[in-house]
């Protein structure tokens, strides 16, 4: 996957991408990740644009992808966790780590960071 260059970092945020930073197919799946993320449906003439660029596989693994950065995202800002606690083990760890405070169990926190309960 090439590397965003500045233009695209300093434009990503840009609602009209009227910018020459992007390909016209970076440009429709930003599109189309902003209407995901926005609301249930995807308006159909963007969705057609998309079909005609994308195969269903590609738009499949688009979706997913963007559901799991979005749950990434809620995880760590309902749990007010750290990111890199949201991915892999840190999430299970932490859950532990709240239903020992709970039950009144020993915390042990390993020099590692992982937490661990005893």
């Amino acid at each position: 996957m090439p590397t965003p260059n500045l233009l695209q970092v300093r434009e990503a945020g840009d609602a009209t991408l009227d910018s020459p930073g992007f390909t016209y197919l970076q440009k429709l799946v930003l599109a189309f990740v902003d209407e995901v993320t926005a609301a249930p449906h995807v308006p159909d003439a963007l969705f057609t644009r998309i079909e005609g660029v994308l195969t269903p596989r590609e738009i499949v693994e688009l979706l997913l992808v963007i559901g799991w950065y979005w749950t990434a995202c809620r995880l760590t800002t309902a749990l007010e966790i750290e990111p890199e606690h949201a991915f892999g083990h840190g999430v299970l760890a932490m859950q532990q780590l709240e239903q020992a405070k709970r039950w009144g169990k020993q915390v042990v926190e390993s020099p590692s960071d992982d937490y661990s309960v005893y």
